[in-house]
């Protein structure tokens, strides 16, 4: 993740077009509940459920595109500028 967030910072922010990317995002996760995210601890911080229900309580839209922001990544962007990839078959939301 630390990898797809420097890569991210370095892009150039001004010339992307993001109404253009926002309109092919798709979003694929596998849906888990906050009471499932914290029996798989996704951050490996050992917070319990409540830590979760707090994100998940986050309906906030990416501050780069304007797309639902990724809840779990807890970053304030989606997952496509967060991650630089539309492709979250492999990866967890909140719902």
């Amino acid at each position: 993740m630390r990898l797809r967030l420097q890569r991210l910072a370095s892009a150039d922010y001004e010339t992307r077009d993001f109404k253009k990317d926002s309109e092919v995002i798709m979003f694929d996760f596998e849906y888990v509940t906050p009471k499932e995210a914290a029996e798989l601890d996704l951050h490996s911080n050992g917070e319990g459920a409540e830590y979760y229900e707090k994100l998940n309580s986050n309906n906030i839209t990416c501050f780069s595109c304007t797309n639902k922001a990724w809840k779990l990544a807890d970053t304030g962007m989606c997952f496509s500028c967060t991650t630089g990839e539309t492709d979250a078959s492999e990866d967890y939301e909140l719902r």
